[in-house]
This record gives structure tokens, C-alpha cells and sequence, in this order.
């Protein structure tokens, strides 16, 4: 009977170490997109910023109207 019962928590012991590993997985999977997701976003207010600038640049530019 003893050895039933440990044999049972062994083997529930190793399906919560496969879940946990499963859980670590999914953890480092998000953290990577989340990394990734802030990298976008920077690389998107730059960019953003950029075009504003050149925006700002082109109102600049004189505009000649053709003649009717």
C-alpha cells in the first residue's frame, strides 16, 4: 500500500514538473514578444518623428500655383 501511494506521488510529482516546464515555456515566449513589441513600438516613434520632421520640411518648400 506504502508503495503505491509513493508511487503515485512520483508520478504526480513528474506531470507538475512538466506542467511547470510548460508554464517557464509559455513565460519566455511572451517575455521574447513583449520584447520584440517594444522594440516595434520604438522603432515606430522614431519613424513617426522622422516624417513629422520632413513634414515640417516640405511646408517649407514654395509652392507655385500654374497659371489658368
Amino acid at each position: 500500500k506504502v508503495s503505491e501511494l509513493v508511487a503515485e506521488i512520483a508520478a504526480a510529482s513528474g506531470e507538475q514538473s512538466q506542467g511547470i516546464t510548460q508554464v517557464n515555456t509559455a513565460v519566455t515566449d511572451i517575455d521574447k514578444v513583449t520584447q520584440q513589441n517594444a522594440a516595434n513600438a520604438e522603432e515606430s516613434a522614431s519613424a513617426a518623428e522622422e516624417m513629422s520632421a520632413q513634414a515640417e520640411q516640405m511646408k517649407a518648400i514654395p509652392v507655385v500655383e500654374a497659371s489658368q
